[in-house]
């Protein structure tokens, strides 16, 4: 089988090794036999945006090769079952995207499928959603936005079995629950998907992918959390053999607690809301004291100002009449010795009520 990249010029085919027991494949491209040797054959050998690739192999022998250099990613070998991971579907977009679909025991015996995604180089990450076994009738969709910034995938979801639409390792919910999907690419900013819903009818739709998309399906994936719950807690009930009124009971009683824990949080919030407001109060009433108390201060400071002038001017003042004999206070008034030594007598004890 040939195939044909027009955007990279490259003619891909493989032929086999008639020379050898084993089933021998190689890869040939553009007239250039790879180095590769795919012991248990190739599975798909093609070109996309310039890179050609080719997979195939089963176990250990499993190869997966980008212009003939082997893919690196986590590989994985389960000890108990013996079995390896196994690339089994490859999508190359632009910016050097590689999205690797790989078939894995790695959890438990059971096999799943894993998307890988890389350069073409090797692996980056793993999404943590992961996929059933494919099948013919029911097969994988892989689509890369052009800047390779966004990944969709479709198929039957590992964890429900339900066939699901994943953008960027998010679930995006489908009209009328399709199981195959018949075209998937990136165009203009959206994702247009076209398939038949369960009862038949055709349905062509263009998923934008704004800005908020992304919050929009983290809610829709709890919501199927939510009625996955519901629907073990169905199924607990019934293994308990539970009525449905005590059922209902047990609900009510349920729903009391609820109230009567609302009512104690709202009652510890009012407590909380006073407790603020006083300790609030009290910051600023301690501030208010400290202002007060730091006026005080400045008061006390000015009036022993005022003490320390008044005493050094009735001192200037005693000097004066305790140096003299007889003082003349102006026209023909004087000071006789005894008014003297009574205003000097007077002064002496201001000076010392000041001093104490």
């Amino acid at each position: 089988m040939v195939e044909t990249d027009l955007e990279g010029k490259n003619i891909v085919f493989r032929v086999s090794d008639k020379h050898k027991a084993q089933h021998h494949e190689y890869v040939i491209v553009n007239n250039v036999q790879w180095k590769t040797e795919f012991q248990d054959g190739v599975s798909k050998a093609s070109s996309e945006g310039g890179f050609a690739y080719a997979f195939g192999g089963h176990d250990e022998k499993n190869k997966f090769a980008i212009d003939d250099k082997e893919w690196i990613y986590n590989r994985h070998k389960n000890e108990k079952s013996g079995r390896s991971d196994e690339v089994c579907g490859v999508k190359i977009g632009n910016n050097n995207t590689v999205v690797a679909m790989i078939d894995s025991s790695r959890s438990n015996d059971e096999a799943r499928r894993y998307i890988s995604v890389g350069d073409t180089t090797g692996e980056k990450h793993v999404w943590e959603n992961t996929f059933a076994l494919a099948s013919y009738d029911r097969p994988n969709n892989i689509a890369i936005d052009g800047a390779g910034e966004h990944i969709a995938v479709f198929g039957q979801i590992e964890r429900d079995g339900k066939t699901r639409l994943l953008i960027d390792d998010i679930p995006y919910e489908l009209q009328g629950n399709p199981e195959t999907m018949e075209y998937m690419e990136f165009e203009d900013g959206g994702l247009v998907v076209q398939y038949d819903t369960a009862v038949g009818k055709k349905i062509s739709e263009k998923i934008l992918l704004q800005e908020n998309s992304k919050e929009i399906q983290i809610q829709r994936e709890k919501k199927d959390m939510e009625e996955k719950a519901f629907a073990e807690l169905r199924r607990l009930l019934a293994q308990e053999n539970m009525s449905p009124a005590e059922i209902i009971s047990r609900l009510k009683k349920g729903e009391e607690l609820s109230e009567n824990l609302l009512s104690e949080t709202q009652k510890v919030n009012h407590l909380s809301e006073t407790v603020d407001a006083l300790t609030q109060e009290n910051s600023q009433l301690k501030l208010e004291n400290s202002q007060i108390k730091e006026g005080d201060k400045i008061a006390i400071q000015n009036l022993e100002n005022e003490k320390s002038k008044a005493q050094r001017a009735l001192q200037e003042v005693r000097h004066t009449l305790s140096g003299a004999g007889k003082v003349t206070m102006g026209s023909s008034f004087k000071l006789s010795p005894q008014e003297m030594q009574k205003s000097l007598s007077a002064i002496d004890e201001v000076l010392e009520k000041k001093s104490n």
